[in-house]
């Protein structure tokens, strides 16, 4: 798990360098209570409560930390793109897909967040746990866990 989140900061320190641009100050936190384990890219995090934190990027695009009140998990990932509404949410949100395969075997991946009163959310890139657990999948449901924001979002 430790070599993980290792790999995973160097990978990003690599990719603010190389691209130029220096993080800024969290733009974003949210508490969420998340009762189910889920996928975080290639990291399993178990049920429980988590920071979901937005660290912005001058470029406009930003990195989100998932942590929790621990510590003791604890992983980042690129927003790969902006999604819209036509009518912001009036809460924030967590966006997980849930894949059910015949065995009866379940796969939780974070998706999207969304934040209350804002018409665009963020969307992560498949990661190929996520592509494999799809092509198993007998099913796919979405889950939404309604979260609280404890920070600001100035977009």
């Amino acid at each position: 798990m430790n070599t993980r989140i290792i790999k995973t900061v160097i990978s990003l320190s690599l990719f603010v360098i190389l691209t130029g641009v220096a993080v800024q100050a969290q733009d974003l936190r949210l508490k969420a209570n998340i009762p189910f384990d889920f996928m975080y890219g290639d990291v399993t995090m178990p049920a429980g409560e988590y920071d979901v934190t937005k660290l912005n990027i001058s470029s406009g695009q930003g990195v989100f930390q998932v942590r929790d009140r621990d510590c003791k998990n604890n992983a980042l990932r690129p927003v790969m793109t902006r999604v819209t509404r036509r009518t912001a949410p009036t809460e924030s949100l967590l966006i997980f897909n849930r894949y059910r395969e015949n065995g009866g075997e379940v796969s939780y991946f974070l998706s999207q967040v969304w934040v209350d009163g804002n018409k665009n959310g963020f969307e992560f890139f498949k990661h190929r746990a996520e592509r494999e657990a799809a092509l198993r999948a007998a099913r796919r449901d979405i889950i939404t866990i309604v979260v609280k924001r404890v920070g600001s979002l100035s977009e």
